[in-house]
Formats: C-alpha cells, sequence, structure tokens
C-alpha cells in the first residue's frame, strides 16, 4: 500500500514538527505569565489604563549593520553602473545569501534599496 521509508520520513517529520509546537506553546505559556506579572505591577505603580490597550510592539530585525546596505549599493552602482531597483535587490539577496523566494523580505528589502536610493540622490 504505502512505501515505508515515506511513511518512516513523514512520521519523523510530523514528530519534529510536534515537539518545535509543544515547545512553542511552553514559551506562549510563560509569556503570558510575565504579562500578568507586569501588568499587575503597572496597576501598583499607578496606571490608571486598561494595560490591555497598551499596543504591542514588533521586534526589529536587523537585517544590516550601520551603513551596510548603502555601500552595498554604491558599489553595485560602481561596478555595473545604473541598474534598475529589482536588479539591486537581487543581487543584495545573492550578496547576503538569502532565500529569494521569500515574498516580506523581498518587499522589505526593496523598500529599504528605495529609499537609500532617494537619500543618494538628494545628496
Amino acid at each position: 500500500m504505502g512505501e515505508p521509508h515515506v511513511i518512516s520520513a513523514l512520521t519523523r517529520k510530523r514528530a519534529t514538527i510536534s515537539g518545535e509546537l509543544l515547545k512553542a506553546e511552553k514559551r506562549c505559556e510563560a509569556m503570558r505569565l510575565h504579562l500578568v506579572a507586569v501588568d499587575h505591577n503597572l496597576r501598583l505603580f499607578g496606571y490608571d489604563g486598561d494595560p490591555a490597550g497598551i499596543k504591542p510592539v514588533k521586534p526589529k530585525r536587523l537585517l544590516f549593520r550601520r551603513g551596510e546596505l548603502q555601500r552595498a549599493i554604491m558599489g553595485i552602482l560602481r561596478i555595473n553602473g545604473p541598474v534598475t531597483d529589482a536588479d539591486l535587490v537581487e543581487r543584495i539577496f545573492a550578496m547576503k545569501g538569502w532565500d529569494a523566494s521569500n515574498v516580506d523580505l523581498r518587499r522589505t528589502i526593496t523598500e529599504r534599496v528605495k529609499a537609500v536610493r532617494k537619500r543618494l540622490a538628494r545628496g
């Protein structure tokens, strides 16, 4: 009926994902407990509002060190002359070794490349 090696690989994959999910759920539970503790301390120190109304902050993802993207763009332009933003993004993905199929990352890098080029054109 089924291929034993395929079934074996899939059961191993399922076990791995299940283990990762358990770990993530434990981390979520710990974070909820920390949040309750912070909310309690806010009330102790006189915070009048609803702590649930405080907007969450998304953690920043550091993709480039300070000035790294600008230096990379200038280097590419110096070697290749005028190129499109899409070509710059492709070269940066290759330079950093990133997965070019990641749509969200591609969108972020495209926006940053456009911002850097705009800044370079002004000054």
